[in-house]
């Protein structure tokens, strides 16, 4: 039987092995990793689902990356929205393709990638102040293939220009300055995702969500624990359990 797959001439490609796995460039060098090294020949002249073995022995299956998985190649800054709470803020507000978003605080880029990706072709305006910040998004940007972010350099306690939004989304330290322009810029029925990493802001976002007409009003943290599998079945002693406190609010009028 033939194989249904085609053969390799994306850039990326993923590497799947019993223990580990790689995402590497196809390019002209060889690939070195800590399970030893593969041929980038043995690579250019294999299909998706093919196996190579490294030169110590180590197997692996040769694999179109999902764009999830580009995260491992990701720049950051010191702190990023992880993709256990995207999930979360998706869910919650049940997004849509063809949405009209905001995000406040683009930061590295993380979550604005996984809003694109999502609403696409809806478009995403981004608000960052930060020169820094924004070269690493747009590293990411194009790492991950995203067309439909619109950046703004500016800083979003003096307003935001878009009105008739979908979803705003806002991880900066004067959040209480920027909730009245995001008020203005949604639409009925939009949404409202305010990142918080410590209690102090949150008390300071629910009074100020009192000033306007909002419900739907719910503060949660995402806790995520693995659990291992040897002789018995626990949970791992180590991992990303709370990371920050998200308040989800839903405007009414």
């Amino acid at each position: 039987m033939k194989r249904s797959c085609k053969r390799i001439k994306i850039v990326w490609v993923l590497l799947l092995g019993k223990d580990a796995r790689y995402l590497v460039k196809v390019e002209d060098s060889d690939i070195h990793t800590k399970d030893g090294i593969i041929r980038i020949e043995d690579i250019k002249n294999k299909k998706f689902g093919s196996k190579v073995r490294t030169h110590l022995g180590k197997e692996f299956v040769i694999v179109k990356p999902n764009w999830i998985d580009f995260f491992e190649k990701a720049k950051r800054l010191q702190q990023v929205i992880l993709p256990k709470d995207f999930s979360l803020i998706l869910s919650k507000v049940g997004i849509e393709r063809g949405w009209k978003v905001i995000d406040i605080g683009l930061g590295s880029g993380w979550l604005t990638i996984f809003l694109a990706k999502h609403i696409y072709p809806g478009k995403v305006y981004a608000y960052e102040k930060d020169e820094r910040a924004i070269e690493i998004s747009k590293k990411n940007f194009e790492l991950f293939g995203i067309k439909n972010v619109i950046i703004r350099k500016k800083d979003a306690t003096l307003g935001l220009k878009e009105k008739n939004v979908d979803l705003i989304t806002i991880d900066i330290q004067d959040v209480k300055k920027v909730i009245k322009y995001a008020y203005s810029s949604l639409k009925e029925g939009g949404w409202l995702v305010i990142y918080s990493p410590h209690v102090n802001q949150v008390i300071e976002v629910r009074e100020e969500l009192k000033n306007y007409k909002f419900t739907q009003i719910e503060t949660v943290e995402n806790l995520v624990r693995e659990w291992q599998y040897t002789l018995t079945l626990r949970p791992k002693t180590k991992g990303i359990l709370h990371t920050v406190f998200l308040t989800f609010a839903r405007k009414i009028e």
